[in-house]
């Protein structure tokens, strides 16, 4: 299978505007950006997550599809972004990792945050 990059995104204070923070997470320069699905719920890991499907043109048409996935923690949003340029292993695997971003949770088993404030470090 052709890898499919999987970017964990700084967490950050919560935007006012969620949808357009995820469409911004979504966009590159010179390219065009079409939303595509939205899906809204409960992950999981019992946190609110948006997961926001784009796809990017450019010039000669798709070049990309990206799939962010914003989770939503009190005040403070995490994110992690799919870039995926190989059309056919992403709708080979699309539900797979759907349903991987909605279940994915934090984990802070190992003691070195006991708090979201510590993850973040000095502010």
């Amino acid at each position: 299978m052709t890898p499919l990059p999987l970017e964990a995104l700084p967490v950050v204070p919560m935007p006012d505007d969620l949808m357009a923070y995820a469409e911004s997470l979504l966009v590159e320069d010179d390219l065009r950006l079409e939303i595509g699905e939205v899906t809204e719920g409960i992950g999981a890991h019992g946190w609110p997550v948006r997961v926001v499907q784009g796809r990017l043109f450019d010039a000669e048409g798709q070049r990309e599809t990206r799939i962010v996935a914003v989770y939503q923690l009190l005040e403070w949003v995490g994110a992690v972004r799919l870039v995926a340029r190989d059309r056919a292993a992403y709708e080979a695997h699309r539900e797979q990792l759907l349903t991987a971003l909605i279940s994915v949770e934090p984990d802070f088993a190992d003691g070195r945050s006991v708090c979201l404030a510590d993850s973040l470090g000095p502010v």
